[in-house]
């Protein structure tokens, strides 16, 4: 059976997260764990996680991208990545006892026009109707900044639809290419709209209805333990955060970002049933260390205490 999904990375990644704690004037490593990541590969993590498939694409290479195909392979995520000369990055996560979260991400390799050439040929092979396609993460050095905003239309022209979460000039240049859905956290809204704060519901609704004209139809807009918005044409509302203790936050978008595609692809579900299950997905990355995706029990589990402001 063909996955209905199709996650791009552009920019994977080796996570390497660290937990440290003082003593003293001694910063201690407690513990480390590797992952693959980046963050279309870490929506195919959790989509996997909630009993859906995924193909996973974007650039490898080197050893670290062997780790990436290998690490997929075992987690029987299929994927199609394209091969690259230069080696896929490794980060650094180091999480401190209070739970702050400090990400040293690496810019990533070069990528030739002939490497992006390729790939947007592979993508575009698997873009047909019912195909929902995720663009997530950040650009590579080599590909300019309007790579997502020219995918866009040619995936739309094929059929398919797509899910935007990316940020920066890439995410500015993306939104006028209308995809279906845009998530953006609170910090990439405001950089998005040069607002300095999420206005009230009405002013936020007159700001929203610039992306709803170039053919947005849904977007949500994450803002950690403030909750989220979610917004079409015609509703709106706001999430609590569940309060937790939390183990990492990285990768706690993805999972929402997961959590809104997973019930998406579900007949005959509404925007709050979407948004319930999207939150309670994050809930459950946050509850989990490293990058590594929440199971179905608990998102299930969380689900049950989202609630609207």
């Amino acid at each position: 059976m063909e996955p209905q999904i199709i996650t791009v990375t552009l920019n994977p990644a080796i996570d390497h997260t660290i937990y440290v704690e003082k003593r003293g004037q001694e910063e201690v490593v407690k513990k480390e764990q590797f992952d693959i990541g980046g963050k279309g590969i870490n929506v195919s993590k959790t989509l996997k996680r909630l009993g859906i498939e995924s193909l996973a694409m974007g650039f490898v290479g080197g050893k670290s991208g062997s780790q990436i195909e290998a690490g997929l392979d075992e987690l029987e995520i299929p994927h199609d990545f394209v091969r690259i000369h230069e080696p896929t990055r490794v980060n650094v996560k180091r999480v401190e006892a209070s739970g702050q979260v400090v990400e040293q991400n690496a810019p990533g390799p070069l990528v030739t026009k002939e490497e992006l050439a390729l790939f947007t040929k592979r993508l575009l092979s698997y873009c047909k109707p019912g195909i929902l396609v995720v663009l997530s993460g950040s650009i590579p050095r080599g590909v300019e900044s309007n790579v997502y905003a020219e995918l866009i239309p040619m995936i739309k022209a094929k059929g398919a639809e797509v899910f935007l979460d990316t940020s920066k000039e890439a995410l500015r240049l993306a939104t006028l290419a209308g995809p279906r859905y845009m998530k953006p956290n609170e910090e990439e809204f405001l950089e998005l709209t040069g607002l300095k704060e999420i206005p009230e519901k009405h002013k936020l609704r007159d700001t929203l209805n610039q992306f709803f004209e170039n053919g947005v139809e849904t977007i949500i807009i994450s803002c950690g333990k403030k909750g989220a918005w979610f917004v079409t044409k015609d509703e709106m509302f706001q999430t609590d955060s569940i309060k937790v203790e939390a183990l990492s936050t990285v990768g706690a978008g993805d999972a929402m970002t997961a959590g809104f595609v997973a019930k998406s692809m579900q007949q005959n579900t509404s925007l709050w049933d979407r948004a319930r299950f999207a939150v309670a997905a994050a809930t459950g990355a946050v509850v989990t260390s490293g990058t590594s995706p929440s199971d179905i029990e608990t998102v299930l589990f969380y689900e049950l205490q989202v609630n609207k402001k």
